[in-house]
């Protein structure tokens, strides 16, 4: 009887016809209600009007199953009813044991108001940070330490096409990653878990959605860590980048298709100017030659007293030579037959020698290339970006002194440009219809190689051209 009245607990024991014969200090402070006042009288004074006649039928069961003690109301929730009309929520077990032939029930129950506040409380936090997690932008999913979801936001669910019952528990590398990668990814997390690597704060990995399409996200990672700094899981927001993927992807290949056609329009172009040099080198040059021994030999039939006739043909001589001369600068601009006579570097040799001769600017060659072999299109290619380059020098730097060196270094070919003009202003931008850095960057991405312009800090700007060698050593095969 001590330990009953001294119980945490409230402890009520009824008899068969439910009247009360046990009321134990606990009930007494539950209810409101003291001993006295409630041994003897029926137990639905302490029951909600409404649960009454469900609270008999529930005792009279559990008499006729002989089961000694089980836990009462299951799913349905439990209410006590004071002494002054208010009613709260219990938790509650009953046992029955017969005495005499006599048949008693004790309940043991406990006030969980508190408790059912702080659940609702938890809940209300818990729907609030749901109802920020759906409207983020983002997609939100927290796995455990055994790599399984805890935790995925509406806009995940809506990305991978389940509900949110059929994600949480479930092993994300088993379920929403794409086979080939599940061996990699379970090893990575498994390693972040017991501290071997690091969580990679940003990376890109598909997911496997309901229907067995991949969508790319753009993953931003931290780990989830304990009082003790253990790392218990991990969390991540995404952001679905399938179509960027897919546009950049698009935008690449038409870049792709551009500089094949930029390519072949230049193939195309250094053919038809090869055909017009040679015409001009081999025809016109030749009917000009043709037209000046014909002139020459005029004027030595000439009789000397036509002086103005043969003052004439003298003239007539000069313009056919002035004539000549044009047609084979024309030509050489076209197509320089050097670089099939004799090779790239003495046709930039000559190329450089006219440009000084032509602007006065000092010009220097170092070339050291020997086990390249400059094959079409790297010798015409080449020689064209030196062009454009020493073009721009003459038109833009206002330079007195320009420097070009080709040289092999660590499997490329490294062709500089480098003056002393005035250097190229940082951030300046591109002069309308002013094409011809592109142009190089251009030819240099054709040949799978890239080009790059800047100022040094003692002044001047240098044309950089690198030029993967491995296809024009010799003894590669030919293009």
């Amino acid at each position: 009887h001590g330990i009953i009245a001294s119980a945490m607990d409230a402890i009520v024991t009824i008899d068969e016809n439910h009247n009360i014969v046990l009321f134990n200090a606990a009930a007494e402070k539950i209810f409101r209600t003291a001993a006295r006042d409630a041994v003897g009288r029926p137990l639905d004074r302490f029951v909600p009007r409404r649960f009454g006649d469900l609270h008999r039928r529930h005792i009279q069961r559990f008499g006729e199953t002989g089961v000694t003690m089980r836990r009462m109301g299951g799913e349905v929730g439990l209410f006590g009813l004071r002494s002054d009309g208010e009613e709260f929520p219990i938790d509650a077990s009953i046992s029955q044991v017969a005495v005499g032939g006599y048949r008693f029930y004790t309940v043991i129950l406990r006030d969980i108001t508190q408790r059912k506040r702080a659940e609702a409380e938890i809940r209300k936090e818990r729907d609030t940070a749901q109802r920020y997690l759906d409207i983020a932008g983002v997609i939100l999913v927290a796995l455990d330490s055994n790599g399984k979801v805890t935790l995925i936001n509406r806009k995940g669910c809506e990305l991978l096409g389940y509900r949110e019952e059929e994600i949480v528990g479930q092993s994300w590398c088993d379920r929403f990653v794409p086979e080939r990668q599940r061996r990699d990814t379970r090893n990575v997390l498994g390693q972040i878990v017991v501290g071997e690597t690091q969580l990679t704060e940003f990376h890109e990995n598909p997911v496997l959605t309901r229907s067995g399409a991949e969508r790319v996200i753009a993953w931003h990672n931290r780990m989830l860590t304990d009082e003790n700094g253990r790392i218990v899981g991990t969390l991540s927001s995404g952001e679905d980048i399938t179509e960027r993927e897919r546009a950049a992807e698009a935008l690449e290949q038409s870049h792709r298709q551009l500089r094949e056609l930029y390519a072949a329009m230049h193939e195309v172009r250094e053919a038809e100017r090869t055909r017009i040099a040679r015409e001009l080198h081999d025809e016109l040059a030749q009917w000009l030659t043709a037209l000046k021994m014909d002139v020459s030999w005029v004027a030595a039939r000439l009789p000397g007293e036509l002086k103005p006739l043969v003052d004439k043909t003298q003239k007539m001589k000069g313009v056919v030579d002035t004539t000549v001369a044009a047609v084979r600068r024309i030509a050489a601009d076209l197509r320089p037959v050097m670089i099939d006579d004799l090779g790239l570097v003495p046709a930039i040799e000559s190329l450089l020698h006219d440009f000084s001769q032509r602007s006065g600017v000092v010009v220097g060659l170092e070339a050291d290339a020997n086990d390249v072999e400059f094959r079409e299109p790297l010798a015409t290619s080449l020689y064209r970006m030196v062009q454009e380059a020493l073009t721009n020098v003459s038109r833009h730097a206002a330079a007195s002194h320009v420097e070009v060196s080709i040289a092999c270094a660590v499997g490329d070919l490294v062709v500089r440009v480098r003056d002393d003009g005035r250097g190229i202003e940082a951030g300046a931008p591109r002069k309308e219809k002013s094409f011809g850095l592109l142009g190089i960057q251009e030819r240099a991405r054709t040949l799978g190689g890239t080009a790059r312009f800047y100022s040094p800090p003692e002044g001047g700007t240098v044309v950089e051209i690198v030029i993967p060698l491995h296809a024009y050593r010799r003894g590669d095969a030919t293009t």
